[in-house]
């Protein structure tokens, strides 16, 4: 039936046009085995650098406890050591010397004495 028959009529149903439409389908195989290699290089290079970079922190980490446990230690001698310092220079005077020789049993001899001078 032509097109012309048709106008209007609403008892005849239409054939629709039919058209060809050629699509190109563009199949992708996947990964080449190259390529799935290379990215595993690069993932296990990846992975590698990172437990160096982990480790070197832990290392890092490790190196710095020990320090801060040095100086701690450090401070703690600084400490022991003044305090020796002032206990010594409390019993460094002449009149405590003397009292321990006596009671040591040592003589004393007034001629004999020496005198440095001081600090």
């Amino acid at each position: 039936m032509s097109q012309r028959m048709l106008r209007g009529n609403l008892a005849v149903r239409p054939e629709p046009k039919t058209r060809v439409v050629k699509r190109t389908r563009i199949v992708r195989a996947g990964l080449s085995m190259g390529e799935k290699l290379f990215y595993l290089l690069c993932l296990a290079v990846t992975i590698g650098a990172a437990a160096y970079l982990i480790s070197l922190y832990g290392m890092s980490a490790a190196i710095n406890y020990e320090v801060q446990e040095l100086r701690h230690h450090l401070e703690e001698e600084r400490e022991r050591t003044v305090q020796m310092r002032v206990d010594l220079e409390k019993r460094s005077t002449a009149e405590i010397i003397t009292s321990k020789a006596q009671e040591l049993g040592m003589s004393f001899s007034e001629d004999r004495l020496v005198v440095l001078p001081g600090r």
